[in-house]
């Protein structure tokens, strides 16, 4: 991220509502590395351009509990996140039956949906928000609170999602006005 104003030039013109710029941490890389400084500045200067930034969760479900949702290797093999070190047999919930297009899911798949949810989450007063550590993380034994991960503290952390919700409104409040003053406008036209 250091030259990330370069970056920044390459990407001004993009479209507001149709882009959000996501920030991951490469999974080999230890987040005991990454500079904080850094890491703020580069979310401020895309807060100063109104981009709306995904830095890891954001509170909800994680797509990979939907039990609708798959990610298909390239040799078939079916998983449900994206973010495991490998993809081989044994992080594997199926394979796609290249026959009928149909996902055989194995015996793993029934772990998904369980609230394995530790009571420290639980009784965290961002738990309703955050709803807890990722099932799968949880499922190897790391129950460590996400927020203690993204190198950002608890009020850094909140006037980020405060700071991306207001981007987002107005992003879209301005659509809004706009199409009802193209409504009004031709309202008024037709008129005539």
């Amino acid at each position: 991220m250091n030259n990330f104003d370069d970056i920044l030039g390459d990407i001004k013109d993009l479209d507001r509502k149709r882009v959000k710029i996501i920030l991951k941490r490469i999974w080999q890389v230890n987040d005991k590395v990454i500079n904080k400084e850094i890491l703020l500045d580069t979310i401020q200067k895309l807060f100063d351009n109104n981009f709306i930034v995904d830095y890891y969760t954001q509170g909800g479900v994680c797509f990979a509990e939907m039990l609708n949702e798959a990610v298909v290797n390239y040799d078939g093999k079916v998983f449900k996140c994206t973010t495991i070190d490998e993809f081989d047999e044994h992080n594997s919930y199926g394979y796609l039956d290249t026959e009928t297009g149909e996902i055989i899911w194995n015996k793993k798949i029934s772990t998904i949906g369980y609230d394995l949810t530790k009571d420290k989450c639980k009784k965290c007063k961002l738990y309703p928000s955050c709803l807890g550590p990722c099932t799968l993380h949880l499922m190897n034994g790391d129950d460590a609170c996400f927020i203690e991960t993204l190198n950002l503290s608890l009020a850094e952390y909140l006037m980020f999602l405060y700071k991306n919700e207001m981007i987002g409104k107005n992003i879209f409040f301005v659509d809004i006005c706009i199409c009802l003053f193209s409504i009004l406008c031709a309202g008024k036209s037709n008129r005539r």
